[in-house]
């Protein structure tokens, strides 16, 4: 299936964003792109007001934002309370690359939200902490042996994988 590509007129400005309940949260007036790797990194979006006065700005990370070129719907991939919650950023500065304008945002959503990568990573806000490190010996079997209590038969310090007969796993033979 081929991919089809968004037109910034046609798929992203003036957009309505949505939260994953449906409820709409704002409409995309612009949106910045990182000239080091030329892709988008933060949404300007309108909220509120009516017929566009009086309303708020806020800027989020673009990879929040999820796109269905389809439908034209966009859709936010977190809350819509985390959003609304955001500082207020000035947005001339920021579009003048002022760096404590971008370190706000930074630090409420987390700087790895506006590096290039995977749309579908997490935001965490800068609350993120790694995961323990266990200090235990590797036990030689993990997975579904460890649930069923299946130790493998092999030695502690070698793989299971290297009893595995492959071609009688390739053409469905037990072994």
């Amino acid at each position: 299936m081929l991919k089809q590509y968004l037109s910034a007129r046609e798929h992203i400005l003036s957009r309505n964003i949505h939260d994953e309940s449906g409820e709409h949260i704002g409409k995309i007036e612009d949106f910045l792109v990182d000239p080091d790797d030329s892709q988008p990194k933060i949404v300007i979006m309108s909220s509120g007001g009516i017929l566009g006065i009086g309303g708020d700005h806020l800027a989020l990370p673009f990879k929040l934002l999820r796109f269905n070129p389809q439908s034209s719907d966009v859709r936010l991939s977190i809350a819509s309370e985390r959003v609304k919650k955001a500082p207020k950023v000035d947005l001339s500065k920021l579009r003048g690359n002022d760096k404590e304008e971008l370190k706000k945002l930074q630090d409420y959503y987390g700087s790895n939200a506006f590096e290039t990568g995977n749309s579908g990573s997490s935001v965490d806000g800068g609350q993120y902490t790694q995961e323990a490190q266990d200090n235990h010996p590797h036990e030689g079997y993990e997975g579904s042996a460890k649930i069923t209590g299946e130790e493998p038969k092999n030695k502690p310090d070698s793989n299971p994988s290297d009893d595995m007969d492959y071609e009688k796993l390739k053409w469905g033979q037990k072994s």
